[in-house]
């Protein structure tokens, strides 16, 4: 029994080790977006949210496109609370004569978001629109993983406990 307790130990150290350096943080992004309308084409973007200051930071769209391909960057942009939980971005801007939307709502309860912007030059239109899941632990990233070891180890800790009841009743009989 306590060469089960040491080595149960050992493993828990190792699993925590190895564990604390993982993060999944909290950068959001998603590719080859498919575009409706009359232009052909994929998108993609990228964003950072940060939850203390309501701000999107390192805001990212790329077209590439029958229109031609396009980047368009924003530093940031302070969010706008549109309900009890949502936080919205709208961003418009111009590129080499190409026009560029881009809105991300954001579940902060949730941690999903839903992406959608359009590109158009003229009378030729494309747009995209999709929903996203982000990473779970939003970026509380250390309590997460604390919170999800403490799960583990405590259901190692209850089978353990209910194979040691099932062996004492098995003797019994």
């Amino acid at each position: 029994m306590r060469r089960f307790c040491g080595m149960a130990c050992v493993s828990a150290m190792l699993l925590l080790v190895v564990c604390l350096p993982a993060s999944a943080g909290t950068i959001n992004s998603f590719s080859n977006e498919s575009l409706t309308g009359n232009v052909s084409g994929t998108a993609g973007g990228s964003f950072i949210y940060n939850s203390s200051t309501n701000t999107f930071s390192s805001i990212s769209i790329q077209f590439a496109s029958s229109i031609g391909n396009v980047n368009a960057n924003l530093s940031s942009m302070k969010g706008t609370i549109v309900g009890k939980n949502l936080v919205a971005f709208i961003w418009n801007t111009t590129v080499n004569g190409d026009k560029i939307w881009y809105s991300i709502i954001l579940n902060t309860l949730t941690n999903q978001y839903q992406a959608d912007g359009s590109i158009s030059k003229g009378f030729r239109f494309g747009g995209f629109e999709g929903k996203y899941l982000t990473v779970p632990e939003g970026d509380a990233t250390l309590a997460y993983l604390l919170l999800s070891a403490l799960a583990v180890f405590g259901a190692i800790a209850i089978s353990g406990k209910q194979r040691r009841v099932t062996r004492l009743a098995q003797s019994i009989r």
